[in-house]
């Protein structure tokens, strides 16, 4: 998933460089998307934000490991807590969740702009009629 996110943004930043333009960078966006693009951006934008907000709420800041045997929660080398197993496939869900919440954003503003930007530059094929 990683790969795949940081390839469409490479790609992107080759074949619509004006994406990237500091100054005009929103209004960019949204000149050459349709609304119900922006909209389902804005989405979900929210959606990963309120995620991100709910998972660091349940992991309380820290990432389930398995430390000697022990299924603990750490954060920074400090154990907030013993876990049971249980607890601990739950508390790795909820860092799986909450990362990919944050690529599924990434992922989408990339693809919709590949797929509905109105203004692409094309190449020309001059040379290739002569």
């Amino acid at each position: 998933m990683h790969a795949v996110v940081l390839l469409y943004w490479i790609s992107l930043f080759f074949f619509i460089p004006q994406v990237f333009v500091r100054d005009r960078q929103f209004d960019t966006w949204r000149d050459n998307l349709p609304g119900w693009v922006l909209l389902a951006d804005a989405l979900f934008s929210a959606y990963a934000i309120m995620n991100f907000v709910l998972c660091m709420s349940l992991t309380g800041g820290g990432n389930a490991e398995i430390v000697n045997g022990q299924h603990l929660l750490t954060s920074h080398a400090h154990v907030l807590a013993h876990l049971t197993e249980r607890e601990y496939h739950l508390q790795k869900a909820y860092d799986l969740r909450g990362f990919s919440g944050v690529w599924i954003v990434f992922w989408f503003f990339a693809a919709t702009s590949f797929l509905f930007w109105k203004h692409i530059p094309v190449r020309s094929t001059d040379r290739l009629l002569a």
